[in-house]
């Protein structure tokens, strides 16, 4: 999150004559409190301070909002925000797949989304999410364009954690079981292969 807050700060230090306006955007059924920044021809949308789950894109001036319940794309020139991902996975509702985790033993309920990062040119998102598996978190791509979100890796015994695009189509990720950890690079077709760091310091 420090990195994200390192990364705004010099996106808007390169601007001049900026200029601020408060607004509220739609948000997981309540309102979120963003400023509207302009300068010249540049306007990005960036919430509260104390908002942390987002990600501005500089190719396309919009900001992607997320929680555990799903992702919202805000566009600052109609100041106005939309959900994107589904409402229903494979047939069922958050309600009923987070009952059906609690019953399962999960007592973290359930992740419709989280980690949420955008490829560069922002058109496609990557995110991991527990709705599949109800047990491990696997990567989940989004197509911004279409509309259409795709599960690309799943494991009964790994869990997936983002670590961020490296290219318009592949990820990296952590993989997790127990002590163990590696870290893979995922493309949008599932392709998934061990990456050997020049590091004894896997945490990147």
């Amino acid at each position: 999150e420090e990195a994200k807050k390192i990364s705004t700060l010099r996106l808007f230090g390169t601007m001049s004559n900026v200029r601020e306006k408060p607004v509220s955007v739609p948000f997981d059924g309540e309102s979120c409190d963003m400023k509207i920044v302009t300068s010249g021809r540049q306007k990005y949308a960036i919430p509260a301070e104390d908002f942390t789950n987002y990600e501005v894109m500089p190719m396309t001036n919009e900001t992607i909002l997320y929680n555990e319940h799903g992702i919202w794309l805000v566009d600052p020139d109609t100041e106005s925000s939309r959900e994107l991902l589904p409402d229903s996975y494979n047939g069922k509702s958050y309600d009923e797949l987070y009952n059906q985790a609690i019953e399962s033993g999960n007592q973290n309920g359930l992740v419709w989304s989280h980690q949420v990062c955008a490829n560069q040119s922002g058109s496609k998102l990557a995110y991991i999410s527990d709705k599949e598996n109800l047990h491990t978190y696997s990567v989940f791509m989004y197509d911004v364009a279409s509309g259409q979100e795709k599960l690309v890796q799943v494991s009964p015994d790994y869990n997936y954690l983002m670590i961020g695009w490296v290219s318009e189509d592949v990820v990296l990720c952590y993989k997790i079981r127990g002590e163990g950890l590696t870290v893979v690079a995922i493309d949008g077709d599932g392709n998934e292969q061990v990456v050997n760091l020049a590091t004894d310091d896997l945490f990147i």
